[in-house]
């Protein structure tokens, strides 16, 4: 089975770009993992979406079964729907998801199309030393449990509708709140599905922003969206 995890960015100024970058480290960090299905470098590719053309990336998305899609940074907000904005056009997310594909979509972006505000401040556990070292027995283990579902899309948006996304030195808020969060339980020795994690990171006290999905016809207690330890 073809895989690739693509990362896109659209960033403004150099400032954005670090953490963007600090975003990208902590997807790849996960992706590399046993629980993110044990990724190789060459089938990470990383974009800013002001050098990718439209056709360019649906051929990419379509030249392989199973792709994870991350994006992070400023995005237009039309129609309810975010538009990323491409070398040659914008794209609506909808426009992400491909027939007969396995796909999960991660957008770290507004959803609103209100003049920008400041991100409060927030801090986030770090826990970036605790996933599994990626090895050939869980490559096969991902593999074969991906393989044999049936095609799929997972739209997962950090934040839910007219609503901000914010940041702080360390990248993204929803970002990090999801794999932190995720990493949290891995530290733990516990296994968490998809809908338990989500729910999870709502429901924070300290939460500033409220995450939202669309599981199309994904069967969420399946892997790769049940994330276990061992």
């Amino acid at each position: 089975m073809k895989r690739k995890a693509i990362l896109l960015r659209f960033t403004s100024n150099d400032n954005e770009f670090y953490k963007s970058d600090l975003d990208f480290g902590l997807v790849k960090h996960f992706l590399k993992s046993a629980q993110g299905g044990c990724f190789s470098e060459k089938e990470i590719i990383e974009f800013s979406t002001k050098e990718i053309h439209k056709q360019g990336l649906l051929d990419l998305i379509d030249s392989v079964d199973y792709s994870f899609i991350y994006f992070s940074g400023h995005s237009a907000f039309l129609d309810r729907l975010i538009h990323l904005q491409l070398s040659d056009c914008l794209i609506k997310e909808s426009e992400l998801i491909r027939k007969n594909k396995k796909q999960w979509i991660f957008l770290d972006c507004c959803r609103t199309s209100n003049p920008s505000i400041n991100s409060p401040e927030f801090s986030l556990p770090r826990h970036v030393n605790v996933l599994t070292e990626n090895n050939e027995k869980d490559y096969q283990k991902w593999l074969t449990s991906v393989s044999n579902l049936e095609p799929f899309y997972l739209l997962y948006r950090t934040t839910q509708l007219n609503e901000f996304a914010f940041s702080n030195e360390f990248g993204g808020y929803g970002t990090q709140a999801f794999f932190m969060t995720l990493m949290e339980h891995m530290k733990n020795k516990k296994t968490i599905d998809f809908e338990s994690l989500y729910s999870i990171i709502n429901s924070k006290v300290k939460a500033i922003q409220q995450c939202d999905y669309l599981n199309g016809n994904a069967e969420l207690n399946n892997y790769p969206f049940k994330f276990n330890y061992e």
